[in-house]
């Protein structure tokens, strides 16, 4: 059900994305720090998006890089623990 209401949502999101594109075929001028140009509204809008999200995973990238380190040191604690565990499971009893 999940699945069908993202796939719904992705298909309202192109229907509306490509109405905006049609009505708004204008070109717009655009003046950056550096340079500026020339070019539809909607080649503006996909690229401010790109831009984003170029951005945002480079943003993420530490942290992610963070958990799967955090990640290897647990699966080598749990290993170490799950070992000694054993190694107590097999090791004889001894009466005092």
């Amino acid at each position: 059900m999940k699945r069908y209401l993202l796939l719904l949502l992705a298909i309202v999101l192109i229907i509306g994305a490509s109405v905006f594109a049609v009505h708004n075929t204008d070109s717009v001028r655009v003046d950056g720090v550096v340079a500026t140009g020339e070019a539809p509204l909607v080649v503006w809008l996909v690229a401010a998006v790109v831009l984003g999200a170029v951005l945002a995973i480079v943003c993420m990238v530490p942290a992610w890089l963070r958990g799967r380190a955090e990640r290897r040191r647990l699966r080598l604690e749990l290993q170490q623990a799950r070992d000694e565990c054993d190694q107590l499971r097999r090791a004889p009893l001894r009466d005092r």
